[in-house]
């Protein structure tokens, strides 16, 4: 705390004094500055306690600047705003501050802060001129996320079938109470779930939601994302290789567009979503050029946290069931058994990485000794994360995997083995999510352990590169065909 105190501090003393008249500019120059309450992950290792001072502290010190900047202001409506987006902020950080305190530190499991929440609720949430502000969306959303956890955690129902993050937080959205504010927030969840997660499960809940009459736009926008998501479900065969609490996790086989000779090589593809959300179709530059290879392309519907409340460890399950059932049934696909990969994006690429690494044993155990492991016969990863157990990355993974006991398990980069499959990674040099540096030495050690390791590095590149940067599609697809030459994938 006193390091932030001394901080605002000096913020303080950087401020000119307010002159008398008024200085259209004041406004542009008060919001560039930095802000105490912009400093919560600061915080978030400190004691409820400490934290709920210093949080406070900030705020208080945040409006003293506000106030000795406001009469330079061009109008009253200005500092008003400005004021309320201090106090939306400070709101926010007091309703996460218990999950992001379970994440980064020791806590068995976030607990709902109501106090946090009735703070909340009694701002101003239903004016909606403040409805434009980041921090009024950020604070909204934070509230009924919070709030759905909470309900998760003490409503069994809630915890089984499908969708269940989307259920829970459209009950959660009643905490609301202003009937305009809960209308839009639930058509902002239903509109963003269509378009991460897509349509499966959401039949009931779009029933529920169209009796509430909203928008004739939301519904326009509602009707388009679910005929896009069926649209892409058809076409193609789909099976099913597992069924988890009654709901059915399927795999979309896409054959390749050019003829092979016998049974052809295939590659399971898992989609990214930072654990969360995503599905199978979800799938950018890597997909397209192996179908346009001879590859069969094998989408994989698995447990995200949106629709399961799953995380790593439950994806690896699905990733390995997955695997093992394209395995089997492999002369039915007319795929060659012997040469079946794993490919990914993001998460997903973690996820494709660890079974490079790990292999394909039980996911919630300890791997199983170097010699003994079994793997797909290849992996291409882009933008993964090769060391997701790292400081430096999100504290989510280390707390979930860590649930198993044996959390180093789950770090590709500590699982290289002689005889592990051949790995390519693309990987941008900017990456800001999946660090570049993280991937460039896992390939160094894999390639010192022997394996054929390739790092192809898409110069200038950011972490969401394959959805819009041409010269880096480009490039990736020439390393995969490349690497389909060298592993022999490609006749």
């Amino acid at each position: 705390m006193l390091a932030t105190l001394l901080w605002v501090s000096a913020a303080v003393a950087a401020w000119p004094v307010a002159s008398a008249a008024q200085d259209p500019a004041a406004l542009a120059r008060w919001s560039s500055l930095p802000k105490a309450t912009a400093r919560l992950a600061t915080l978030w290792t400190l004691a409820p306690v400490a934290f709920r001072r210093a949080w406070d502290d900030a705020l208080a010190s945040d409006l003293v600047r506000l106030d000795s900047a406001a009469a330079s202001f061009a109008d009253e409506a200005s500092v008003r705003r400005e004021r309320e987006r201090l106090r939306l902020r400070h709101a926010m950080g007091r309703v996460t501050f218990p999950y992001f305190s379970w994440r980064e530190g020791s806590a068995a499991t976030p607990r709902l802060d109501e106090s946090a929440i009735d703070a909340a609720l009694a701002l101003p949430l239903a004016d909606t001129t403040l409805w434009a502000l980041p921090e009024h969306r950020d604070l909204v959303g934070a509230v009924v996320h919070e709030v759905a956890r909470a309900a998760m955690q003490r409503e069994p129902a809630l915890r089984q079938g499908d969708v269940r993050w989307l259920r829970a937080e459209f009950a959660a959205a009643a905490r609301l109470k202003d009937s305009a504010l809960v209308q839009r927030t639930r058509e902002a969840l239903v509109l963003a779930h269509l378009d991460d997660n897509g349509s499966t499960g959401t039949e009931d809940l779009l029933a529920t939601w169209r009796a509430t009459e909203p928008s004739p736009e939301a519904l326009a926008r509602a009707d388009s994302l679910v005929d896009l998501d069926r649209a892409r479900g058809t076409g193609h065969r789909v099976v099913t290789y597992r069924e988890v609490d009654g709901v059915r996790l399927s795999l979309h086989v896409l054959p390749g567009e050019r003829a092979v000779s016998g049974p052809a090589p295939a590659m399971l593809w898992f989609h990214g979503g930072s654990w969360t959300t995503g599905t199978w179709w979800h799938a950018p530059v890597i997909p397209g050029a192996l179908r346009a290879a001879g590859v069969t392309v094998i989408g994989v519907e698995f447990r995200t946290g949106s629709r399961f409340d799953a995380g790593p460890v439950e994806q690896l399950d699905d990733a390995i069931k997955a695997f093992e059932w394209v395995r089997a049934n492999a002369a039915a696909l007319g795929v060659d058994s012997t040469r079946i990969g794993v490919a990914g994006f993001s998460s997903g690429g973690t996820l494709a990485l660890m079974l490079a690494t790990r292999g394909l044993g039980d996911p919630t155990a300890a791997p199983r000794a170097a010699a003994t492991r079994r793997y797909p016969a290849a992996a291409v990863v882009m933008g993964a994360c090769a060391d997701p157990l790292a400081p430096s990355e999100d504290g989510y993974f280390r707390r979930t995997v860590a649930r198993t006991g044996v959390a180093t398990g789950y770090s590709p980069s500590a699982l290289i083995a002689r005889g592990q499959p051949p790995v390519l990674a693309i990987h941008g040099s900017e990456d800001e999510f999946c660090p570049f540096d993280a991937t460039q030495r896992f390939v160094t050690r894999a390639k010192a352990a022997g394996s054929d390791a390739v790092l192809a590095r898409i110069a200038g590149a950011v972490h969401f590169f394959p959805f819009f940067d041409r010269p880096g599609q480009a490039e990736a697809r020439r390393a995969l065909g490349d690497a389909l030459e060298r592993w022999g994938w490609r006749r």
